[in-house]
C-alpha cells in the first residue's frame, strides 16, 4: 500500500506542475486543483479518493 501511496503522491505532484505550467489553459478546475491539493497536504489514500483521483486522470 505504500508503494501505491508513493505512486499516487507522485502522480497528483506531476498533474499539479503540468497545470501550473498551462495555467489558465489548464483542464483542471479550481476544484479538482483544491482536492489533489488537499490530498497531497493530508495524505489521504481511502477507496474513494483513489477512485476519484481516477476520475480526474481520465479528464
Amino acid at each position: 500500500m505504500q508503494s501505491l501511496r508513493i505512486q499516487t503522491a507522485a502522480q497528483i505532484e506531476i498533474k499539479l506542475s503540468k497545470h501550473r505550467d498551462l495555467g489558465t489553459n489548464s483542464p483542471l478546475t479550481i476544484f479538482q486543483v483544491a482536492y489533489l491539493l488537499d490530498v497531497l497536504s493530508r495524505g489521504e489514500d481511502s477507496e474513494e479518493n483513489y477512485s476519484e483521483l481516477f476520475s480526474i486522470h481520465l479528464n
